[in-house]
């Protein structure tokens, strides 16, 4: 049991200096993009760490330059009606919809 408990324990090591464990990257956090091809930028509340969003504009595949932990939406002024366009989810296309995979906090 003792070997199973610190299995575990090292899943959760940080990765040097990027500050994030092993697990963040299935979390959802608050990307911010740049297509390049096109100039286009947007935000997201839908971001992944392995997963990018195509460009409406241009259609190439984006991945996020920054990425921040969400916050609760009183703190915010993000559209929460807003839906998220799935269509262009990189996460979206391959497991179905990706905001139903993590809470937001």
């Amino acid at each position: 049991m003792d070997s199973i408990t610190s299995l575990l324990g090292s899943l959760r090591i940080s990765r040097g200096n990027r500050g994030y464990k092993t697990g963040d990257k299935d979390r959802r956090k608050f990307g911010f993009y740049h297509c390049k091809d096109c100039n286009r930028k947007w935000q997201s509340a839908n971001s992944w760490e392995e997963f990018g969003q195509e460009c409406q504009r241009c259609g190439k595949l984006v991945m996020a330059y920054k990425r921040q932990n969400l916050i609760k939406p009183e703190e915010n002024k993000i559209d929460l009606k807003k839906e998220h366009p799935r269509g262009l989810c990189e996460k979206c296309k391959k497991y179905g919809d990706c905001t139903s995979m993590d809470n937001y906090y």
